[in-house]
């Protein structure tokens, strides 16, 4: 409602009532959250926050007396929050300020300056305002562009910090929970057998998926005695002869 407070008057003390006029009802059907003391104004569902790191209070005008399920309230923080937080608006009580899945805050979901958007819900205040950081860092070509610091793995976010790589020949990538892709090229050796080293070993097995002839000559091409730090290879030509000429490209998976 806004400010509009509708009064009978009482004639017999010269208190005059409401009177209806057009510039009265566009008051009342034009109300807005703008905070002005004046007929048609609404007050605003927000304040800025005068509490310390991880105990935010605010002070909205008009002041609330209770604390009502679904009330939607906003804030600019004035620190960010290093853990769990609470929130206490005109000293009704501090209630836990949660995620909106009801989950405590961590480190910098909130940040200082930031603008914050909550509702209650009877027990907790649930921030439904986007929390800073979930997607600030992109990977590219190689390296952490500016748009995305965490990645949805396994169930969970996970921080690009994770996804260790190098992308150069031979190069490799990891994956959160340990899976490791690593590729390269063989060149030619002249004895057409040899041993592949992985650019970084594996934990507990590793699968060489993949052995590409990249001359021109075909051969019958495969691997043995593969472990987690590297694996053998065998070039046959035509003839069953070693292939001395080959060079190959490869990739193996693994943990």
């Amino acid at each position: 409602m806004g400010k509009t407070v509708f009064t009978d008057g009482d004639p017999s003390q010269g208190i005059v009532g409401t009177i209806v006029t057009a510039a009265f009802l566009n008051a009342i059907g034009q109300a807005r959250p703008d905070g002005l003391d004046q007929d048609g104004s609404l007050p605003l569902a927000f304040a800025a926050d005068t509490g310390v790191p991880n105990a935010y209070a605010i002070a909205p005008s008009p002041a609330l007396t209770q604390y009502i399920v679904g009330m939607p309230m906003g804030f600019q923080a004035a620190n960010a929050n290093s853990g769990a937080s609470t929130l206490d608006i005109n000293g009704l009580g501090a209630k836990p300020l949660v995620h909106a899945d009801n989950e405590a805050l961590a480190l910098d979901d909130i940040l200082a300056g930031q603008m914050v958007v909550v509702i209650y819900d009877g027990a907790n205040f649930r921030m439904v305002s986007p929390v800073p950081g979930v997607a600030t860092e992109v990977w590219v070509n190689g390296t952490l562009a500016a748009y995305a610091t965490q990645a949805w793995a396994n169930g969970t976010f996970a921080a690009l910090s994770q996804f260790a790589a190098s992308l150069g020949s031979p190069g490799y990538m990891k994956l959160p929970g340990g899976f490791i892709i690593q590729w390269g090229h063989q060149a030619a050796n002249g004895n057409g057998n040899g041993t592949v080293t992985y650019p970084v070993a594996f934990t507990s097995f590793s699968i060489p998926v993949g052995l590409v002839d990249s001359n021109t000559s075909s051969p019958l091409l495969w691997a043995s005695s593969v472990g987690t730090i590297s694996f053998s290879w065998t070039a046959i030509s035509i003839g069953n002869a070693y292939d001395a000429n080959v060079g190959f490209y490869w990739i193996a998976v693994g943990r």
